[in-house]
Formats: structure tokens, sequence, C-alpha cells
């Protein structure tokens, strides 16, 4: 049996809980409103410009006596993990990017090479197609 400061101390604690749930799901909603507002971001890119905006408004509200009492170190410290985190992404999107369009581009020549020799009039017919559109494509063959 529970005695009323043992109860007293769970309600406490879920109090606690419940308050951390609500936090961790307004963080949530926070992340899908970001990646709702851009489309086109994946969900990393979203928790990297989500944290940075939480990051500049934490410090923005810091009062004197925080600024005061926090370590530089350890905010530079953070910061500079943030902006690594950051510059890992792109550049791993650069290099998958990159990757990709090796890729278009050595089974585009093959589809070109073999439409080449076994469709001529067809093979032409792409050919000034796309060049009449280069500039509307971005480029000809």
């Amino acid at each position: 049996m529970l005695n009323s400061s043992e109860i007293a101390e769970k309600v406490d604690r879920m109090a606690q809980i419940k308050m951390q749930i609500d936090d961790l799901k307004s963080e949530s909603d926070d992340i899908t409103q970001e990646l709702n507002r851009n489309p086109n971001l994946d969900t990393t890119e979203g928790i990297i410009q989500l944290l940075s905006h939480l990051m500049l408004n934490y410090v923005q509200n810091l009062s004197e006596e925080d600024l005061q009492n926090a370590d530089p170190m350890k905010v530079m410290k953070q910061a500079s993990e943030l902006i690594r985190v950051a510059s890992y992404k792109r550049n791993l999107d650069i290099k998958n990017k990159e990757l990709s369009e090796m890729g278009f581009d050595a089974v585009k020549e093959k589809v070109f090479s073999a439409m080449a020799q076994d469709d001529p009039q067809l093979y032409r017919q792409l050919v000034d197609y796309i060049n009449a559109r280069s500039a509307d494509i971005g480029g000809g063959i």
C-alpha cells in the first residue's frame, strides 16, 4: 500500500512524463510542418533546419545570467557539430546526385547506341527533337 507522499511522487513523475511526451509531440509537429512547407526537403534536412532554428531562438532568448553561466566552449562545440552534420549531409547529397547522373548517362549512352543501330530513323528523330528543344530541356545530344 502506498502512502500519500509516495502517491504524490508518482503523480509528479507522471506529470513530468506527460510534459516530456507533449514536448516530443510538439517537436514532431514542428518537423512535420517544416517538411510540409518544403516538400522537396528530406527528413534529415528538415531536422537540421529545425534544430538550427531552435538553437537560434534559444540563444536569442538567453538572459544575461544565462549567458554568464553558459560554457562558451560547449556552445561552440555544439554549433560546430550542427554545422558539420549539415555539411556532411550536403556532401552526401552531391555525391549521390553525381552517382545518379553518371548512372543515367551510362544507361542513356547504351540505349542511344542500341537505338542508333536498331532503328536509325527513330534515333535521328529523337536527336532532332532533343536538339530542337535543347533550350527547354537543358542541352542537346
